[in-house]
């Protein structure tokens, strides 16, 4: 892993109480013979989140600021467009996850030769955290997937993901809003790419804490999983 360099991509919407506390957590992360590239995606927020940002240009290596809210999906493109790295690593604003995990996610990519690692909430453990109605969507979507493209990965619907680089050029992603997690799954296994799921911790959060995705989501993914398998 030495001279390799990791780009972090993070989409942020109104996330003023934990984009600083984010960023400070990725950057006292030390990963032995790779660097960071910190890049973040204000999507046009109304809250004090960019004026965060701008205050703390230090966090971060390249600020993209969205004229309009469109969307994590395509905010995640527009920073992965502009990535540097070998390795690329969806992180969100919130706190949900952890940065601790990604050593051992990096870890997984190299010792396995994989293209993908996926770090799973679900895997090997039992999650009982958060609202039982997300786990519940969780879980059925993850079985559908399965189902529908005959893979057996836990969970799909995970912020956390690290790619090769190279796997962009083979992949065209469409999807603008929180379909990006079903739309990269069903495309890297239409594609035979090998994914491998490490278990993480996750901290759920509410809805009046910030949690965005809803049941218009959960109907999008639907949509997106019968209409590409069909």
């Amino acid at each position: 892993m030495k001279n390799t360099k990791l780009s972090i991509i993070i989409p942020c919407y109104n996330e003023e109480k934990t984009i600083i506390k984010i960023l400070t957590k990725i950057n006292k992360i030390k990963l032995d013979g790779i660097k960071k590239e910190i890049i973040v995606i204000d999507d046009c927020s109304n809250d004090s989140s960019l004026v965060l940002l701008q205050n703390n240009k230090r966090l971060y290596s390249k600020l993209i600021t969205n004229e309009k809210n469109i969307g994590k999906g395509a905010s995640l493109k527009k920073g992965i467009d502009c990535a540097k790295g070998d390795i690329i690593m969806v992180q969100d604003a919130d706190l949900e996850y952890d940065p601790k995990e990604y050593k051992k996610m990096l870890d997984l990519l190299y010792s396995n030769d994989c293209d993908v690692v996926y770090g799973s909430r679900f895997y090997n453990k039992k999650y009982d955290k958060g609202n039982i109605i997300n786990r519940i969507a969780n879980k059925f979507f993850t079985y559908l997937f399965n189902k529908m493209y005959r893979n057996n990965l836990t969970d799909i619907l995970t912020c956390y993901k690290l790619f090769r680089r190279e796997i962009f050029d083979e992949i065209e992603l469409i999807e603008n809003r929180f379909c990006f997690d079903t739309e990269i799954s069903i495309k890297l296994t239409k594609k035979n790419k090998r994914i491998f799921e490490v278990p993480i911790s996750y901290y759920p959060r509410s809805k009046k804490e910030g949690k965005k995705i809803g049941l218009k989501d959960g109907v999008a993914i639907t949509f997106l999983l019968i209409k590409n398998r069909y």
